[in-house]
């Protein structure tokens, strides 16, 4: 199959799947996007929840695409999913130098560690989750790694209100770039609120450090809107920039997830 027709055939796959009938869910799905944060929920044993989406950055006049971006995330026992991220095809146009191909897969599991406090907002009582991953050489050249490159990050979440909620996200990794392997640490802190009964926001901060070998600490600030059409199946949006370490111009995005 042609590389380019690999995240089209995702796409409509998943687009067949919002097409069957399933038994709505009495509470709403909890993506793990469009935000950088990783949520500390897990899907329930039996349910399996969608999320695909499509992002353009923009660094000076080098535009970089990514479309699919499909994660997979399966209920497998109570409080723990298994994780399978599809190749998305990315590809830039760069005038000098046009680079296109899939992506790593990545395979991991998340496990809900804590449901957290209940009762109002407790600091000392956030639900968390542990996430374990790593990507598979799979990729095309120029585009995936040959290594490699295994992560766990730490979830944690907090309950400011009824429509108040407050995220954050600690994670290392054993990155490799070109061959270069090298540690790498990320952290985020998000803010999401509900604006009304199915519309949410949310604002973010996260940094990674460093984004490369040779790079230094990059932060980023990201903000977007989410769309609940029903209680399971949501529309996104998203947009951002660097605002330290290797400049990028913006990024934006447009995303949906459904579960069955």
């Amino acid at each position: 199959m042609p590389e380019i027709l690999r995240p089209l055939t995702a796409w409509a796959l998943l687009t067949a799947l919002t097409a069957l009938p399933c038994t709505a869910q009495e509470d709403p799905l909890v993506t793990d996007r469009p935000d950088f944060t990783e949520s500390a929920l897990s899907v329930l044993p039996g349910v399996v929840q969608v999320e695909a989406g499509y992002t353009l950055t923009r660094d000076d006049a080098v535009n970089g695409h990514s479309l699919g971006e499909v994660l997979l995330r399966i209920g497998a026992l109570p409080r723990t999913e298994v994780r399978i991220g599809l190749n998305s095809f990315a590809w830039t146009n760069d005038p000098g130098d046009d680079v296109s191909g899939t992506e790593d897969i990545s395979v991991g599991v998340k496990v809900a560690l804590a449901p957290g406090g209940t009762d109002g907002f407790q600091l000392l009582q956030p639900s968390i989750a542990l996430l374990v991953n790593t990507t598979l050489p799979t990729g095309a050249d120029g585009i995936g790694e040959d290594d490699l490159q295994p992560a766990a990050t730490l979830a944690m979440a907090w309950e400011l209100s009824d429509r108040l909620g407050l995220g954050a996200n600690a994670s290392v990794a054993a990155a490799s770039q070109d061959g270069d392997r090298f540690g790498q640490f990320s952290g985020s802190l998000s803010v999401g609120a509900g604006l009304a009964e199915r519309v949410g926001a949310y604002g973010e901060y996260f940094v990674i450090a460093p984004p490369g070998p040779d790079d230094e600490a990059t932060g980023f600030l990201n903000g977007g809107l989410t769309f609940l059409a029903s209680n399971d199946f949501q529309l996104d949006v998203r947009g951002g920039f660097s605002v330290h370490g290797v400049e990028t111009d913006l990024f934006f995005g447009v995303g949906l997830a459904t579960r069955f």
